[in-house]
This record gives C-alpha cells, structure tokens and sequence, in this order.
C-alpha cells in the first residue's frame, strides 16, 4: 500500500494506479478494523486517491475548454 501511495501522485502511473489503487481497496477493505497501521495506511491511501481523482477531474475539464477555445479561433480564422 505504501508503495502505491508513493508513486500514485506520479503522473506518468497515477493512471495505472488509480486502476490498481480501487482494487486493493476492493480485495482488502474487509481487513479495515483490524490493525491500526493497516487502516492508516489504507486512510491515506485512500486520501491521495480521492485528490488525484479531483486532479484528473479538473485536468479533463481545462483540456475540454481549451479544445473549445481552439476550436473557435480555427472557426473565426475561416
């Protein structure tokens, strides 16, 4: 888990990752009560997905936009 943390901010895997990161909390969210470092791990894990996912989020909405901006000046360029 600290492992997936640590390269989950990484742009060049967070989307591997975020794949893999649903799926560890998948299999191994039954195991959450258990241990306290496993449940801090997991807490964090799940904390730097939940900001990537609104990193990407907000990525996806800047590339939506900028493709309109460019769209239009092709169009007034006609």
């Amino acid at each position: 888990v600290y492992l997936l943390s640590k390269h989950l901010v990484n742009p060049r895997f967070a989307s591997y990752l975020i794949d893999a990161a649903f799926e560890i909390i998948e299999i191994y969210g039954k195991e959450i009560g258990k241990s306290s470092a496993f449940d801090l791990a997991m807490k964090h894990l799940k904390d730097i997905l939940t900001n990537q996912i609104t990193i990407q989020r907000s990525l996806m909405e800047l590339e939506g936009m900028l493709q309109l901006v460019s769209t239009s000046s092709k169009c007034k360029n006609l």
